[in-house]
């Protein structure tokens, strides 16, 4: 299926959901940590819900573990979830010594790729000790997505800085990775200068409110409509006004049907096994 198959059609590639037992602990913290106020609840059916307003036809959960034993058990309820509306970036972390049978599992179950959290796991990108990760992940074919840029519950040392993602990229060329949040949240010079141009993908979570029209559409001209990945960040942030800022950039429509589902299709599309997601995502 190609990405012209798509048009239109709208896939988030960065939401977050939590077990329903778990949602309203979760949120809580991360409120606190962020210190700021979630624009919508964060069970799998405030995602829906909240898709169906919008329009959204795909979310891409991504997981995040914060101790190397809670990886299977995340894993495996990210497994239970998907369905024709969500699919999922695992959840793992630098310290799990089982990595290669853990990826070849989310690999079976569908999974789209891998979330790593570099300022909540401790740990820099570019360091020696994670290149198995990436090997294998690049002979899966799974993608990474780091969150990248400054943390607003850390401020100070910023583990996954546009430098440091550079380095991933030019050592594993082959691996699909994506800079969360613009590249780098709050860096923006130093995504200018390290990753336009190069083929590290960029979703756009968080980067509304922060960063100026203008500059949002001078990098993406810059580095390509073609590496722009439509993510809202939800429950933090609201899918919609994601949606209504990139509609305000005035970009072409061929553009913004790239940003908005074309690209996430054209690069995930044929790792997807259930026929009821091929459904929903063609036309």
């Amino acid at each position: 299926m190609q990405a012209k198959d798509v048009k239109r059609k709208i896939i988030d590639i960065h939401a977050h959901a939590f077990p329903d037992d778990l949602s309203e602990r979760a949120l809580s913290n991360m409120e606190k940590a962020f210190r700021i106020k979630a624009r919508c609840g964060g069970r799998v059916s405030d995602l829906i819900s909240r898709m169906d307003e919008a329009g959204i036809d795909l979310s891409v959960l991504q997981g995040v573990a914060l101790k190397p034993e809670q990886v299977p058990s995340i894993n495996t309820w990210m497994g239970q979830i998907q369905s024709d509306r969500i699919r999922c970036f695992g959840a793992m972390h630098p310290l799990y010594d089982r990595f290669e049978e853990e990826l070849e599992r989310v690999k079976a179950m569908g999974f789209w790729g891998i979330k790593f959290q570099p300022e909540f796991q401790d740990f820099w990108p570019d360091e020696e000790r994670m290149f198995p990760f990436y090997k294998e992940m690049e002979k899966l074919k799974l993608g990474v997505l780091f969150h990248a840029g400054c943390e607003l519950s850390r401020p100070g040392v910023i583990h996954a800085s546009p430098e440091r993602i550079r380095s991933v990229h030019d050592r594993f060329p082959g691996l699909l990775l994506i800079a969360g949040h613009f590249g780098g949240y709050r860096v923006w010079d130093g995504v200018e200068r390290h990753l336009v141009g190069t083929g590290v993908l960029f979703d756009t979570a968080c980067v509304f409110g922060d960063l100026d029209s203008q500059s949002i559409r001078r990098i993406i001209y810059s580095h390509g409509a073609d590496k722009i990945l439509f993510g809202s960040d939800h429950p933090l942030f609201s899918s919609r006004e994601g949606l209504e800022g990139i509609k305000s950039l005035n970009l072409s429509e061929h553009e913004e049907d790239l940003v908005l589902g074309g690209n996430a299709w054209r690069l995930f599309g044929a790792m997807v096994s259930d026929d009821r997601i091929g459904a929903s995502c063609g036309s």
